[in-house]
């Protein structure tokens, strides 16, 4: 950025631009003219050389999401602890645990899919070419990255926002002893809901966005000429084996098998591309609820089998998560004639795609 002289290397930095979150990350719009820099690599392979890098930030923009749901998913569980309501405190009235815990479940969830991403970009960097296993985890991480990155992102988005609906919005005044005291809903910028929901906002655009990763998924699919489906059954298959000692999560186990084949039925059927490319986020979304149910069945597995406090839960997560259809929701075949309907409902009937 700046030269031996300590001035900036041909930057001009014009302004700083007002964004609707992360503003503790300024972003400039910057011109550089003139500027001097040493070449690192060949000339026109810029992006494949930095390639690997998507897979950090990636993984970074999925964090961010999933901890700003931990920060609000906390402040609305121990506010449902004070806040009364119908003569009872939240946290005792069915409908608002029943909400609060469809928001742990996308917590639990969507932190099972980045550690394992993590425990997949550490096996790569840290493991030599050739060596067995290598080419597997390198094949998943690049599957997994857009899954996980595009899933969690969204994921976060709504249910932060229903963690701050569960604190509601109005600023009340309560008497503490002697002392009055302001207690701050949710919707107030006092409490930091706020602050995370516009902060994970960016989660889905940064590094690309829900239908640019659901865009690469198909990409990887296409490159690998549909093998890399064949690592991921396998990689599945395989975290659903310790379910087999558990009879509590063999109904869990099957639901992750059915999705896995429903998934391959799916990509098998369609001929065309543009309706593969129009049921791609469903496609993308689908990938990653099978990968996460899978993930807290073999948590809930070794849970028990350790014998680990709240195993039981563990049990009761993977079955609630894996029920019935919810695992492939969304996997819909968008036939030529919908998409052509599609186009004419946003753009007029005289539009074509």
């Amino acid at each position: 950025m700046r030269g031996l002289d300590g001035k900036l290397n041909g930057v001009r930095v014009h302004r700083l631009k007002d964004k609707y979150g992360t503003r503790g990350l300024p972003t400039a719009e910057l011109e550089l003219e003139d500027m001097r820099g040493t070449l690192i690599g060949n000339l026109g392979r810029g992006v494949p050389s930095i390639a690997s890098i998507l897979n950090i930030t990636r993984i970074y923009s999925a964090l961010g999401g999933i901890t700003g749901l931990r920060r609000s998913l906390a402040l609305a569980k121990e506010y449902a602890k004070k806040r009364v309501a119908f003569n009872k405190p939240l946290r005792d009235l069915p409908l608002h645990i029943v909400t609060l815990a469809e928001l742990e479940l996308t917590l639990r969830a969507t932190t099972q899919l980045f550690f394992y991403e993590v425990q997949l970009l550490g096996r790569t960097e840290c493991t030599a070419l050739g060596v067995k296993g290598q080419e597997h985890d390198a094949t998943m991480l690049r599957f997994v990255t857009p899954v996980v990155k595009a899933y969690s992102a969204k994921a976060a988005v709504h249910a932060i926002g229903e963690a701050m609906e569960a604190l509601g919005g109005q600023v009340r005044e309560v008497v503490l002893g002697a002392i009055w005291k302001h207690i701050y809903d949710g919707y107030m910028e006092d409490v930091g809901i706020a602050r995370q929901l516009r902060d994970a906002q960016v989660n889905t655009i940064w590094e690309g966005t829900t239908n640019v990763l659901a865009l690469d998924v198909l990409r990887v699919l296409r490159e690998t000429k549909c093998g890399v489906l064949a690592v991921f059954k396998e990689t599945v298959h395989q975290k659903l084996q310790p379910a087999a000692a558990h009879p509590t999560l063999h109904t869990a186990a099957a639901h992750v098998r059915t999705a896995l084949d429903d998934i391959e039925s799916y990509i098998y059927s369609i001929r065309h591309q543009e309706v593969m490319e129009a049921g791609a986020r469903g496609l993308t979304f689908a990938v990653a609820r099978a990968l996460a149910g899978a993930l807290l069945v073999e948590h809930a597995a070794w849970a028990a089998e350790a014998g680990e406090p709240g195993a039981e839960v563990d049990v009761a997560v993977a079955e609630r998560w894996c029920a019935g259809g919810k695992l492939i929701e969304g996997l819909v075949v968008r036939e030529p004639e919908s998409i052509a309907q599609d186009v004419a409902m946003v753009y007029g009937s005289d539009a074509k795609l």
